[in-house]
Parts: C-alpha cells; structure tokens; sequence
C-alpha cells in the first residue's frame, strides 16, 4: 500500500514537471525576442568573463556592441574569435573590411592616333570589400560614374575630328576625388577642365555626395534646412574675402546666388568635407573669368543650424586627400575658429609637359614659406590633411622617378611645419574609422590604391604625429 501510495506521488511530480516544461517552451516559442534581450542584459558579466578568459587563453576575442551603461543602453555583448564577425545573414566576412565606404579610383588616360587630342577622367568604385557591405552605395556610385565617363567620351569624340582640322592640341579632363566617406555620407569633389580651340580652356568644380546606407544622391536642400540663410552666409564669406571681385552689391549677390548655386535641387556644384559644406561658383557665373572660381567653406561648426544633423561629420577627427590640381587647401590648423591656408610649391628640375620631374618641395602656411623639403627626384606629389585629437597634420606624399613613393608627415598645428617622420611607400586615405580614430591606408604597390588596388595595411597617427601600423 504505501509503495502504491509513493508511485502515485511520483506520477504527479512528473506530470507537474512535464506541464511546467511545456509551459516554458510554449512561452519561449511565443515570445522569443523578450527571451533574447533580457538573456543579453542579464548575461553581460557573464559574457565579458568568457571574453577575459578566452582572451587569457590567447584567442582572437572581439567584443561587439559593448557600450557605456545608461538609460536604454544596448549592453548586449557578442563573443568572436579567430577574428570572425558574424553578419546578419550567418556569414562570416573578412575582419579587415572597414565600417565606412573605401573608394577606389582608377585614373584613364587616352589620346588620338595624331595626339591632337587627349582624354582623362576618372573611374570610382567601392573596394576593399565595403561593396558587399554597402550595396546600394556601390550601385549609385557605379551608375554616377558611367554617367559622367560617358559624357567625357561624348566630348572627346567630338573634338578628335577637331583636333585635325584646326592643328591645335585640344582636350577634356574629369576627375573625382574622396572629399568625405563615413557611416552618414560619401563625398566626391569633381573637377572638369576642356580645352576646345578657342581663347582659353573652361573648367569648373563640384561635387557629387550620396547616402551611405540608402545610395541616394543627395541634393543641396538635403544637407541645408535653410536655403535663403545659406545664401547670406555663402555672400557674406564671399565679400569678406574680397569684395573686389565683384560688380555687384552684397544683397544683389544673395539673390543672384539663391537662384542658382544655392538652391535645394542643386547636386552638382558642391560637396562637403569633415569640416563643412564646400560650394563653387564656375567662371562667368558671379564675376569675370579672371577672377578665377569663387568657393567657399562653410563650416559646420560654425553655423550648425542650417545643417540636417543627420549629415553632419559625427567626429572631429578625421582625413582628407587634397586633389593634385588644387592650388591650396582651407584648413583650420592652428584651432582658432578662423581658416588658414596650406599648399606645397614642386621645384622644377627637368622636362616638358607630361616628362616634367621635381626635387624639392616648399610648405607654404598662409602663403608664408614655412619648411623646405629636400626628396629625391619625383614626377607628382600628392597632399593629405588629418585632424587627429586637435592635432593638425600635413601629409605629402612624392610619386619618385625611380617607381617608389615616399610619404612625409608634418605637424603643423602651432603655424609651422615640423616634419614628424616619412615612410617608405604611398598612402591613401579612407576616413576615420568606426572608433573616431584617424586611419589611412597604404597600397602594397606605389600608388596601388588611388588607381585600383587594394589597401592592404592600415597606418595610424601616433602620439608623435606619425603615421604607424
């Protein structure tokens, strides 16, 4: 009777444990998601002890989405190693792909069979596998890109014929360069010149800028919320500069410019940097041709209510490459709110045209010569300029004759040039990358990058001021 008594009572234990754990895995089936979060905010000690322990052991540990705690903090942490990320969709892609859009640009040279006429222009692309990381992006970029290739080509066609009819050395040039590449946006500067047999040669400058995430171009009106304080700001920088350009009064110029150059649905004549908004004005549109192409910068910092936050550099630290035909560069280097200028003046050694070579270069703040250079004998040098921490540095890197390139860096954030260091080989500069830090990188062949290749290494700005793996 009481074994009777014993099987029954154990009979009903299992029962009741057989209906809790249905109960359980009926509740888990149903809400799988509150399961998950409040594992992932419970588990976080848990989580960062396996991350010390396996880092103890010598792996490869990687801690994702570990955050500071506070109100509505994601504390969720995920355990990697061997150097492996885990994608959304299971993959497992490459830990060297970087969290900003890497832009490759090949650079395309032609000319007719009587080299009367030459045509350059610039190919972009998204490498070093960010292609796969942001696919829309590489789209629009691919389909901007054949666009204007196209319309050189168009032009190019059309002057060959041209070219032999009036004996006369015409030609067309576009080339696109990395202004701005983060996780909100990536910005071109665009630079068209033509020569088609008259007086002078044309040109013009601007831009093209695009959504990261979503590959949309974006307009004027995107990244400005207020068009008409823009146009006053735009001509107020303008006359302050030197109003003597002009035949027009301040006020005239805010309307001529509202019109045109600084609309919503512009696309075209501008692009924006880690500093600001960078706009253009083409020869003939506010003043005669000798005045050159008015721009001016206008500085987030500065005027932070006409910008779509959305848009805004979200650090202060960062790169950006100088295009070669650029005759200076608008840089805030010694961190007083006001900006300077810094260029580097190639000195002549032999040849002509396209066979010119330089030794030497000068740095020049504010037009004063600050630093001369002695290098080895070179064909092009090339400029950089990175913010790092409040730091400004100067970068200037010689494509030599010799098929080797060398790479100075210069601090010049208290107005003049002190050289930090050079590094054998050529660097290209992405952006600052996911942690705020300034990062560049460098091609495994001499200028590798900025004609196609792949980054290979990725170089920092040390506490020196010096670029360093």
């Amino acid at each position: 009777m009481i074994r009777n008594k014993w099987l029954s009572i154990f009979a009903g234990v299992l029962a009741i444990a057989a209906a809790c754990f249905l109960g359980i895995a009926l509740y888990i089936f149903m809400n799988p998601g509150s399961v998950s979060e409040n594992g992932a905010a419970g588990n976080q000690a848990d989580a960062n002890a396996n991350v010390t322990a396996q880092a103890a052991a010598g792996a490869d540990v990687t801690v994702v989405g570990e955050n500071d705690a506070g109100a509505g903090a994601n504390t969720e942490a995920e355990v990697i190693a061997d150097g492996e990320k885990a994608a959304d969709d299971g993959s497992v892609p490459s830990e060297d792909v970087p969290a900003i859009p890497i832009l490759q640009v090949e650079n395309v040279h032609e000319e007719g069979d009587n080299g009367g006429c030459t045509m350059d222009y610039s190919r972009v692309s998204l490498g070093n596998g960010t292609e796969t990381v942001f696919p829309e992006l590489a789209g629009s970029l691919a389909a901007y890109s054949d666009e204007q290739i196209a319309g050189v080509r168009e032009m190019y066609d059309y002057l060959l014929p041209v070219a032999g009819e009036i004996d006369r050395w015409l030609s067309v040039y576009m080339g696109l360069s990395l202004a701005r590449a983060d996780e909100r946006m990536l910005s071109m500067h665009y630079d068209y010149s033509e020569y088609t047999g008259g007086a002078h040669g044309y040109y013009w400058d601007g831009g093209a800028t695009f959504d990261t995430a979503t590959g949309a171009r974006l307009a004027l009106g995107d990244i400005c919320t207020d068009m008409g304080e823009l146009a006053r700001i735009v001509a107020s920088i303008l006359y302050a500069e030197d109003a003597s350009r002009f035949s027009v009064s301040e006020a005239e110029m805010v309307q001529n410019i509202a019109a045109n150059e600084v609309s919503p649905d512009n696309v075209d004549s501008w692009f924006c940097t880690p500093e600001g908004l960078h706009i253009f004005f083409p020869p003939y549109s506010i003043s005669y041709y000798a005045a050159g192409e008015p721009d001016v910068v206008v500085r987030y910092v500065d005027y932070p209510h006409i910008f779509n936050e959305s848009y805004v550099a979200a650090t202060n630290s960062y790169v950006t490459y100088d295009p070669p035909q650029s005759t200076f560069s608008r840089f805030d280097y010694d961190n007083d709110g006001t900006m300077n200028s810094v260029r580097i003046f190639s000195q002549y050694l032999q040849g002509e045209g396209s066979a010119v070579t330089h030794q030497n270069f000068t740095i020049y703040l504010d037009e004063v010569a600050a630093l001369e250079q002695q290098t080895a004998e070179y064909r092009a040098a090339y400029t950089y300029r990175i913010k790092s921490d409040g730091r400004s540095l100067f970068v200037v890197e010689t494509e030599n004759v010799d098929g080797t390139d060398t790479t100075y860096t210069y601090d010049i954030t208290s107005g003049t040039a002190v050289l930090t260091g050079s590094v054998n080989g050529g660097v290209y500069v992405g952006t600052v990358n996911e942690t705020g830090q300034s990062v560049v990188y460098q091609s495994s062949e001499p200028d590798g990058i900025l004609f196609g290749g792949e980054a290979v290494t990725r170089w920092k700005v040390s506490a020196e001021g010096m670029l360093t793996e």
